[in-house]
Formats: structure tokens, C-alpha cells, sequence
């Protein structure tokens, strides 16, 4: 219940149109909720996690600013959810939509398993 509670949350502050019919939002938010449970289910390697972790703290590090959030001691739920957003273009960022398309669900799990437990 806990998680299907933060992926609708984070499906909602991805920016949903509002225009959309309630089955049009519920079947995004059984997409992202098939994926959180998906990549969740992975295997993670904590190195791998670590190693690539770098090239999201450069902007997202404790210090971040002008709305750009830290990512540490998130949810690794919402951090995956985020992350398929991106990708599927449910939120709107060019830069995050690059960085979040090329990362494999394995790349996806490492990250949010290393910055959930920050």
C-alpha cells in the first residue's frame, strides 16, 4: 500500500495533464507502478550503485540548488519512478530525460538503491 501511495504521489507531481480522464491517469500510474515493481525486483551491485552515482551527485549532491533536489536518503520507489518518467516523458526536463534514457533498469536499480540508503 506504502508504495502504490508514493508511485501515484510521484505520478502526480510529474505533471499529469489535467485534461486526462481518470482512466487515461490510472493506466500511467499502472505503468509506472509495473516498473517500480519490476526494477525493484532486480539484482543490485552496491560498487555499481556507487560508480555510478557520481554522475548524478555532480547536480543533485547535498548542496543542490535552483530546484534541482537532492536525491540522497529518497525512497528507491520514487527514485525509479522518477526515473521512468523521465524516460517515458511524463515529466518535462531535457537534461533528465538524456541522462535517464540511457540507463538500463539495471543501471535504474543500482542508483536507487545507493541513493535510498544515503
Amino acid at each position: 500500500m506504502v508504495k502504490a501511495v508514493i508511485i501515484l504521489a510521484a505520478a502526480m507531481l510529474a505533471g499529469l495533464p489535467v485534461s486526462a480522464g481518470a482512466d487515461e491517469k490510472a493506466g500511467a500510474a499502472a505503468d509506472v507502478e509495473a516498473y517500480v515493481e519490476r526494477v525493484s525486483g532486480l539484482a543490485v551491485d552496491p560498487a555499481y550503485g556507487d560508480y555510478l552515482s557520481s554522475q548524478c551527485t555532480s547536480c543533485h549532491g547535498a548542496n543542490a540548488a535552483g530546484g534541482i533536489p537532492a536525491i540522497q536518503g529518497q525512497p528507491a520507489e520514487a527514485i525509479i519512478a522518477a526515473l521512468y518518467e523521465y524516460k517515458t516523458e511524463v515529466r518535462e526536463n531535457a537534461v533528465m530525460r538524456s541522462v535517464a534514457s540511457a540507463l538500463s533498469d539495471e543501471d535504474v536499480a543500482a542508483l536507487s538503491a545507493h541513493f535510498s540508503q544515503q
